[in-house]
């Protein structure tokens, strides 16, 4: 009798050992990039019954998303999404919807493998982008909407939407802000009958580097519309563009291309209507300067000299002295090393350090340090 009782002991104690595992195996594979390769995959995105729902994902093959209302369109409604188009092509052409719409969820857009000649999005709809709520981030990417009528690439109505670059091009404008929170770290932006930028109703936009143009279809290579402008800003916005563009910011071209409607007070401020802006706030952040790491068992701890202004630090580092296969770890810009454990011992590591500084909500990076070595103990 004691035998079979310790004998259902050892079994429910392996029971219950097992239930706490599968949860973190499932999760651990939820981790990992999944490929699409389908319409109906990439339509399912948001259904976690289904297999999908918030995580990494990758295209597989050229997709299109058909002409079906709703179902041309990939709406992501809540949870963390990272999709990368893998220099191939979501293709849709429902005029009505966006290609992906975003209302609540947090997305992060790439291309691993962007052309200049293959888009990552090439529709003919509502806009390639539509966020309400939530944030989108565009790391890069070629973005295309050719539907010919007041449409845009990217539509911004609520949310906040950062972009550190790509580029943008629609037929009315290549981003058409009506609310929410706009960052543009870099990027360029195309509308062939409108405005590269378009934003209205006194929308939070700061613009740090872009280049913006009007007039020019880069899908054709063809010239547009006549009456087009760079920048169109509608809105409580001074003449001078200070509150669109931030403090200390410059623009240039020949002419300059912005123009300011002030329709809160029924006036107008026309600088010029040239169809080309550049953008440029000329924001920099320095070089670390790192130390000689100190070895540790199965550890190490990378050192450097802080940057002044830096708003976080990012410690990259591999066993591989061309960094593939590193791993990055951000640390704050108060830390002047960081411990990195749990590695394999008496193996060489190489790491390097950059600092960040956040600038109206984007994150600048600075150069990576020199690269140093060092083997754990």
């Amino acid at each position: 009798m004691g035998i079979m009782k310790k004998s259902l002991s050892f079994i429910l104690c392996i029971a219950v050992a097992i239930s706490f595992c599968i949860p973190i195996m499932t999760d651990t594979a939820a981790a990992k990039t999944k490929v699409i390769k389908s319409a109906s995959q990439l339509r399912d995105l948001h259904y976690k019954s289904k297999g999908f729902g918030p995580g990494s994902y990758k295209i597989g093959k050229d997709i299109d998303l058909g002409s079906n209302g709703t179902d041309a369109c990939v709406p992501l409604i809540k949870g963390n999404y990272t999709i990368d188009f893998n220099g191939h092509t979501v293709m849709s052409s429902a005029a009505k919807v966006p290609t992906f719409s975003i209302t609540g969820a947090h997305v992060t857009f790439k291309d691993s493998r962007m052309s200049s000649k293959k888009p990552s999005i090439n529709s003919t709809a509502l806009a390639c982008v539509q966020i309400k709520s939530g944030r989108a981030v565009y790391q890069n990417g070629f973005y295309v909407n050719n539907w010919n009528g007041d449409n845009d690439c990217l539509e911004v109505s609520g949310g906040v939407t950062t972009i550190m670059n790509g580029v943008f091009a629609g037929n009315s404008a290549g981003i058409g802000q009506t609310g929410g929170v706009l960052r543009i770290a870099n990027g360029t932006f195309y509308a062939w009958e409108g405005f590269g930028l378009m934003t209205s109703f006194n929308c939070s936009c700061k613009i740090i580097k872009g280049h913006f143009y009007s007039k020019y279809n880069p899908m054709t290579n063809r010239y547009g519309a006549d009456s087009a402008i760079g920048i169109l800003s509608m809105g409580y916005y001074t003449g001078d563009g200070s509150s669109l563009l931030g403090t200390g910011s410059s623009w240039s071209s020949s002419p300059m291309g912005i123009w300011f409607g002030n329709v809160g007070y029924g006036s107008t401020y026309c600088v010029s209507n040239s169809y080309d802006v550049t953008v440029n706030n000329s924001i920099t952040v320095g070089r670390v300067s790192i130390k000689k790491p100190s070895k540790a068992r199965k550890s190490f701890k990378a050192k450097w000299h802080k940057l002044s202004g830096a708003s976080d630090y990012q410690v990259q580092y591999s066993r591989n002295k061309s960094m593939k296969s590193s791993s990055i770890k951000t640390v704050s810009g108060k830390k002047a090393s960081l411990s990195i454990r749990k590695l394999k011992s008496k193996k060489k590591y190489y790491v390097r350090v950059r600092a960040r500084q956040n600038v109206s909500g984007v994150m600048i990076n600075g150069p990576w340090s020199a690269q140093r070595s060092v083997k754990t103990k």
